[in-house]
């Protein structure tokens, strides 16, 4: 059974198709020989343009190799690029099963398991009647990617297999993940006092904040229209640092007049679940004014950010005098902030505000910002 039909300066494979934007996604079978030929991975096998480096990990090669020798004749799937057109035709009343046809100079890049097909070609060096075997390999070829779309593939591929701060850290792709890393190394208020590793702080902690509440807020405040790195990077530090103007603890903080742990004991701006209510009313806040959103963020300079403000932190922030940091929590901070700023809240918020017996606000915001502010908890 040959798994290609060669026609003229193609080749023809039985697939399966599907679409998934601009990219379509082929299941396909081949023959380890073909595999060892087709699918390119070693950087003279690829155009300059796509050239990147591959750790080599001869471990996992040497127990592939194990693997083919010992007859075994089940293999994982590859997962290659197609650089180069290819021409997909349907089989009659089938579902998504056709003809696949391929230029003999297309070139496929591969994505993963370069060490399996690494052993493949040592094993096929070694044992040449192996080429006439009928072993079939499967293959998961993306067919219309653009050039930066195989190299982000393949930097996706190259990130660590980790989650949190760590991940935060190393992700490439995540513009909110990129921003904060830039927000904490960079002019805002965050530079200086930010934990990298932990997710918590401790009492006695020197930093004021971590980066993972940074990133979560900064994650939220970025919601919407898509945005270069740059502009992203340009409004968030613009909108956190004049946040910082109208919460002057942060900088009691810089200047050693406070320490960290006797802010967080007093105060709740400085919590993750503060942060993300930040961000959140940012992203509306500079949709709805996005010429004039600074002017608004004056109002928080008037809110009672103590703990003692029990009126509105409790069930809020507070659950059972402690920082309580749920979905819910975000929600019913950011719809305090808004209502604040006369933003209209979402349905989510204004259900979570009803929640807690408030049920006018964000229904009439202009009210809620009205003369004294007392009952919501601003100073007066």
């Amino acid at each position: 059974m040959k798994s290609t039909a060669r026609t003229k300066a193609q080749e023809v494979f039985p697939a399966i198709g599907s679409v998934r934007g601009s990219v379509s996604i082929f299941q396909l079978q081949m023959t380890l020989a073909d595999a060892a030929k087709r699918l390119s991975v070693e950087p003279d096998e690829l155009p300059a343009c796509i050239r990147f480096g591959r750790v080599r990990d001869p471990h996992r090669e040497e127990a592939w190799s194990k693997y083919i020798a010992g007859g075994s004749a089940g293999f994982p799937p590859f997962f290659a690029a197609l650089l180069g057109e290819a021409k997909f035709t349907p089989k009659a009343r089938t579902a998504g099963f056709g003809a696949l046809r391929i230029p003999i100079d297309a070139v496929w890049v591969l994505q993963r398991d370069s060490s399996l097909l690494r052993a493949i070609r040592k094993a096929l060096a070694k044992d040449p009647p192996l080429c006439r075997g009928e072993t079939m390999v499967p293959v998961c070829l993306h067919v219309g990617c653009s050039t930066e779309a195989i190299q982000q593939m393949h930097r996706r591929l190259k990130t660590p297999a980790v989650s949190g701060t760590k991940r935060i850290l190393a992700e490439e792709f995540d513009l909110a993940a990129k921003v904060s890393r830039a927000l904490v190394g960079g002019p805002s208020p965050f530079a200086g006092l930010t934990e990298m590793k932990a997710a918590t702080l401790a009492p006695r902690a020197r930093n004021l904040f971590t980066l993972s509440a940074i990133y979560l807020a900064t994650k939220a405040l970025l919601v919407g229209p898509k945005r270069s790195y740059s502009d992203a990077l340009d409004f968030a530090l613009q909108y956190w640092n004049a946040v910082a103007e109208q919460i002057p603890e942060w900088g009691f903080v810089r200047e050693k007049r406070l320490t960290s742990g006797e802010l967080r004991s007093n105060f709740l701006h400085a919590h993750g679940v503060v942060l993300h209510g930040l961000g959140r009313a940012g992203a509306a806040l500079r949709a709805a004014r996005p010429k004039a959103w600074r002017r608004s963020l004056g109002e928080l300079k008037n809110i009672d950010w103590r703990r003692t403000n029990v009126a509105v932190w409790n069930g809020r922030v507070l659950v059972g005098g402690k920082v309580a940091n749920t979905s819910a929590n975000v929600l019913l901070v950011s719809a305090f902030l808004k209502s604040k700023m006369r933003l209209p809240l979402t349905v989510q918020e204004q259900l979570r505000e009803a929640s807690l017996g408030n049920s006018e606000i964000g229904f009439d915001a202009s009210r809620s910002n009205s003369g004294d502010h007392g009952k919501d908890g601003s100073t007066r």
